[in-house]
């Protein structure tokens, strides 16, 4: 689960990416059903995502 979980009912889930040693990149999803949506890809500098970010208020 990604730090942002609570933001959607759903929960939100993350994975890390990147090519090499170590990952560089953040990406950042929900499961509807049989459909993974991607919320985001962020780099992994980057501060968690607000409700803002996603259109919740």
């Amino acid at each position: 689960m990604a730090p942002e979980a609570d933001l959607l009912m759903q929960g939100i889930r993350q994975i890390h990416y990147g090519i090499g040693s170590r990952p560089t990149h953040r990406i950042v999803f929900t499961i509807n059903e049989n459909e993974v949506v991607v919320l985001r890809v962020r780099h992994s500098s980057q501060d968690r995502l607000l409700a803002s970010d996603l259109g919740v208020d």
